[in-house]
């Protein structure tokens, strides 16, 4: 029942877990900021959730990196600074940059067009819809016996002219 006795000297408990944890902060505090990076070069505003889709996009799957969940990055208190650190900074630099693609629309008004967008759009199916079926109704025109008029046939110099007679 004593086979697992102790050695006399103690391991450090969790030594490999620690380090694991360590490395892995480190690694994911640089993926964080390469994403804020990124959002911030195209003119975007850092947010937790952008953050999180930017990170699993940019993740270095041969290194092991994956990205990052919404609820990570808010729990941890590291990654809240970095994105509110970058939020401060896009607020500031806002300010005077030229209006972002989108004519500088709210996000409301972006909903709104493209709302207006899809109506559109099935307005126009709806239509295209009823035109192929008009197609469809209407009646085959009658079957032209010969293509070429024959005053053209009789017209034409050489043997051609003698076999539409």
């Amino acid at each position: 029942m004593d086979e697992k006795k102790t050695t006399g000297r103690k391991r450090k408990k969790n030594d490999n877990l620690e380090r694991h944890r360590k490395e892995s902060l480190e690694g994911n505090e640089e993926l964080v900021r390469r994403a804020v990076s990124h959002i911030l070069d195209i003119g975007g505003e850092p947010n937790f959730s952008l953050v999180s889709r930017v990170t699993q996009d940019i993740a270095d799957r041969e290194n092991g990196e994956k990205g990052l969940t919404a609820a990570a990055l808010s729990k941890n208190r590291t990654y809240r600074e970095i994105i509110q650190r970058a939020k401060e900074v896009a607020s500031r630099e806002k300010g005077n940059d030229p209006p972002r693609k989108g004519g500088g629309l709210s996000e409301g008004d972006m909903r709104m067009a493209l709302y207006q967008l899809r109506v559109e759009n099935a307005s126009l199916k709806r239509e295209n819809r009823i035109l192929a079926a008009k197609l469809e109704q209407r009646p085959e025109p009658s079957r032209i016996s010969s293509p070429v008029p024959q005053t053209i046939i009789d017209d034409m110099p050489g043997p051609a002219g003698l076999c539409g007679r």
